[in-house]
This record gives C-alpha cells, structure tokens and sequence, in this order.
C-alpha cells in the first residue's frame, strides 16, 4: 500500500506532520483540510483537474507546486574524520565527482532504455549518442487518456509512466510503474525504470533521501534477481550505492555490470569508474 506524502503547497517540499513550517521555503505549515469547492487549474500548463486530484491529469505535477525540478545533481556527501592513521585522508570530495559524472550516464541510458522496451532477456545495448526528445505535456496527457481509456492495455500504462519519468515527474511515474507490475508481475525493464525515480526522488528531497535510495536498492535488486544479465540493474545499483557512501557494495555492483559485457557502453563505464576508486584506496 502507498503511504501518504505531506508536501508543502508553496513549494512542494516533503512535510512530516511535526513541521510548523517549510524546511525549503519556511512558510507556516497549515494540516488543517479544506476540500476544494471547484475544479483545480493547474499551475504549470493549464489543465482543469477534478476537485480531488493531487497530481495534474495533463503534466503530472503535484497541483498546489512547482514542477518539480529536473535531474539535479547530486550533492556532496558531508565529509566524515578522518580515523587514526590516516593522515587526514578524505576521498568524499572526489566520491560525488564521481557520482555526477555516473548520474549522467544512469539517466541518459534509462531514458532510452526506457523508451524503447525490450524482453527481460535481452542483453543491455549500447548507448546512443542522442539524448532522448523532450516529452511535452499535451504527449502525456494523450497518454493517460489512452491508458485510462484501455485499462486492460498495461503497455499503455507502462507507456505513460516512461513519458513521466522522461518529463521528471517521479511520484506518478512511480504510481503508474506499480500498476503496470501488478498485472504484469516482475518486469525488470520496469522495475530498474522505477528505481531510477525513487534514486532522483532522493537527490531532490535530503529529508527522505535514505527511504528513496533504500526504494531504489529494492527494485533494482529484485530486477538483478529476476534477470542476472540485466546490466543496467547492476550499473545502476552501483551508482545508488555510491550516492549512498557505501564503497564496498558500490564496487562490488559495478564489477558485476563489468562481467556482464564489458564491451557496452554501461561495461566501460563501470570498468573506468572502478579504476577510479583503485586509486584511491
């Protein structure tokens, strides 16, 4: 069962019920419901919504909030003591180098592995030079009527929930990837696909940051478990584990997805990013 998200009405910052006031944009948090008299227009393209909608129906933002933002990068960790012996030796700095650099390349392969669905045997493919098309907001607006239209058409679901993922639009991407794969059981192409929207949920929102990255860690893993030749499941495990500063399991990630096919863009990829972390053991 999905659990209820708070989020602040100016802002769209997550909220737990203590907060008085907006840990994002301090305004005065108000629980107190008010059930709107009228349809809701949403604030970012347009579209009138029913009374009790939390998500525009066109665009997929959160109606009461700014779109939420693009891939943003990710931060650096705060750097930890250095423990005895070491003479003050820190590798956190070059750690979220690494990351961004990887968060690129986890981003732009998903969105194209997204958009072109294959079986859950096949081999991971190379990367295409060209970046996905940008996803408009009347391109998903299609998309959901078509779905809602033919609920017994899980590629149409599992269509719109890729256009949402494309567009940035996690939290409802992440809603329609999970009724695709209540009638569709384990898909790893969707399951890695809604990992990747819990891993950038995590990069936008600190408060959360540990649920989201452990959400993406879950579906990932099930996706490897389902399919152990599915490189990207491996590549990207490694990335949400070095977000997460565990070097061990984030090596051990990205020599799997080296095993795999280490002639693929993803192969390289992780084969570079781990002589990287050999030179700074």
């Amino acid at each position: 069962m999905a659990q209820a998200i708070i989020t602040c009405g100016q802002c769209g910052q997550r909220l737990t019920i203590k907060d008085t006031v907006c840990p994002q944009c301090n305004s005065p948090v108000d629980f107190s419901v008010v059930e709107p008299s009228g349809p809701i227009v949403c604030k970012a393209c347009g579209q009138t919504n029913d009374p009790k909608a939390q998500f525009c129906q066109a665009c997929g933002v959160r109606l009461g909030a700014p779109p939420p933002p693009k891939h943003k990068q990710p931060k650096p960790p705060k750097s930890s003591k250095p423990q005895a012996g070491e003479k003050g030796k820190d590798y956190w700095p070059y750690v979220a180098v690494v990351a961004t650099l990887a968060l690129v390349a986890v981003v732009v392969y998903t969105e194209w592995f997204s958009s072109t669905p294959a079986s859950s045997s096949s081999a991971a493919k190379d990367l295409p030079s060209a970046q996905a098309p940008k996803v408009s907001a009347k391109d998903i607006e299609t998309a959901r009527q078509a779905a809602d239209a033919n609920p017994d058409d899980m590629s149409l679901r599992l269509r719109l929930a890729n256009m949402q993922q494309d567009a940035g639009f996690y939290l409802p991407a992440i809603e329609n990837y999970k009724k695709y794969l209540a009638k569709e059981g384990t898909d790893a192409n969707a399951k890695v696909d809604m990992g990747v929207c819990y891993y950038n949920l995590g990069l936008t929102d600190s408060v959360h940051a540990f649920d989201d990255y452990s959400a993406a860690v879950k579906e990932m893993r099930q996706a490897f478990s389902a399919v152990p030749s599915h490189q990207p499941a491996a590549f990207n495990l490694g990335i949400v584990f070095l977000q997460m500063g565990e070097m061990d399991s984030s090596n051990a990630w990205f020599k799997r997805a080296a095993a795999i096919n280490g002639q693929t863009d993803l192969g390289k990829r992780a084969q570079k990013i781990l002589e990287e972390h050999g030179k700074i053991q």
